[in-house]
């Protein structure tokens, strides 16, 4: 439902911006009513939550050891490989994500498209996401997670060769794209589990908080990181808004939009290969886990 939500909203950006005026205005007023709809969908997320946030005051409370779970989390292989895996992934796109509108402005002089062509990227992924969980099933996540990072990487260099390529073209790996590059930003949330229970199986210790907050911290850090690279790469080359670009400018444009994503892919598919988690190790570890708990 949070793709659906972001298939409505990125068709109606621009309308939205230029019922506002247009312009600077435009843009912050689209802004603060973006901020305003966010902060009041988390309101009630956490008014709906609230009633099973619920813990048991006589339980003795375990007070918390950073040192000691740095620990855990640092021992915890598969989780790192996750970590590295998911966080280059989302650097690189938040990179392309910073220059999109750059791309479509300055290298193809088609503001226009760019409603139509996110468009085909999300509703691309939403078809895919129904379909996550029997993937998952035949081909096993690290193999799927895998897989889902190279063949994401073969449109991505397709429009990196040739950027002006016809609309046609660009529509079409852009879907293929979007389909595709569903399959690893979501199915690092569903390898999630099999790390923790790696490291209960391995380590004796359970370390859900942890390895959740771990796994959102590096997705935020992704996010920052990039969308700061962007601009400053931009800044080397002497971007400056609103005006004819060098060609040095445009080649980064280029680069970022297309080359930093198949960077951020390949980082996920060595870091991947040392992912220890199998179907069949998976099972293992759970039948083990399970004899413990009835021991």
């Amino acid at each position: 439902m949070g793709t659906v939500s972001q298939f409505i909203i990125t068709i109606m950006a621009l309308p939205l911006v230029e019922a506002f005026g247009g312009g600077k205005q435009g843009w912050a007023v689209y802004g603060a009513l973006i901020g305003i709809l966010t902060t009041a969908a988390f309101w009630i997320c956490a008014w709906g939550g609230k009633k099973y946030d619920v813990c048991d005051m006589d339980k003795e409370r375990v007070p918390m050891n950073m040192a000691k779970d740095l620990k855990l989390l640092i021992k915890n292989k598969p989780m790192l490989m996750l970590m590295i895996a998911f966080g280059t992934d989302v650097l690189a796109n938040a990179t392309y994500s910073a220059v999109n509108m750059y791309y479509f402005k300055y290298v193809l002089n088609r503001v226009d498209l760019v409603p139509k062509v996110a468009s085909a990227i999300l509703f691309a992924g939403i078809i895919l996401l129904p379909l996550l969980p029997a993937l998952s099933r035949l081909f096993g996540k690290k193999r799927l997670y895998w897989f889902g990072s190279l063949f994401s990487i073969i449109p991505l260099v397709v429009m990196w060769l040739k950027p002006t390529a016809p609309v046609t073209i660009l529509m079409s790996m852009m879907a293929v794209f979007g389909f595709i590059s569903r399959i690893p930003s979501n199915l690092g949330w569903a390898m999630l589990p099999e790390c923790s229970d790696y490291g209960e199986w391995k380590f004796g210790q359970r370390a859900d908080g942890l390895m959740s907050s771990s796994l959102t911290f590096i997705n935020k850090f992704g996010m920052a990181i990039g969308g700061f690279i962007a601009s400053f790469l931009l800044g080397l080359v002497g971007f400056v808004a609103n005006q004819e670009q060098t060609p040095q400018v445009l080649n980064m444009i280029v680069f970022l939009r297309f080359g930093m994503p198949v960077l951020g892919y390949i980082a996920s598919l060595i870091s991947m290969a040392f992912y220890e988690i199998t179907n069949e190790k998976y099972a293992e570890i759970r039948t083990e886990l399970d004899e413990r708990g009835k021991g």
